[in-house]
């Protein structure tokens, strides 16, 4: 009886794994379609330039509202490199501005550097995206 038992368990806990990773493997197909999404309408930016436009005037347009987080990248050395937006896990879009790298001390004052950061005319935007399939890599594409 306890054979039959334990039997009846393992045969129930290896059907609701089993649902649990279908549902799993649908929830990370439809988050891989809405980045899809994402990048297109991300890539669409790309057709009119936003060379020397304010970084703040930039984020403020309806095409690029809908991230998450945003976070200013430094070089080694220190000096601000680029705003990074991030929209989902896998999706950013990477702002340059010009004379970014003169910002003083960026990393003793976060705010006060990311908000003289938007006040930027950007230089260049790109895209980023992270493709788990096959292997791990990732790839930018630059729109100005």
């Amino acid at each position: 009886m306890k054979y039959l038992i334990i039997v009846f368990f393992a045969l129930m806990s290896g059907g609701a794994m089993a649902q649990g990773s279908s549902v799993l493997a649908e929830q990370e197909s439809l988050q891989m379609e809405l980045d899809r999404v994402l990048i297109d309408r991300l890539l669409a930016l790309g057709r009119v330039s936003h060379t020397g436009t304010p970084v703040a005037d930039f984020l403020n347009t309806e095409e690029v509202q809908g991230y998450s987080d945003m976070m200013l990248r430094y070089t080694p050395s220190g000096a601000i490199d680029y705003l990074m937006v991030q929209y989902s896990p896998k999706v950013f879009l990477s702002i340059y501005a010009e004379d970014s790298d003169r910002i003083a001390q960026p990393a003793a004052h976060p705010e006060a550097a990311l908000e003289a950061f938007r006040k930027l005319p950007i230089s260049k935007i790109g895209v980023r995206f992270i493709m788990l399939q096959e292997g791990s890599r990732q790839a930018q594409h630059t729109l100005e």
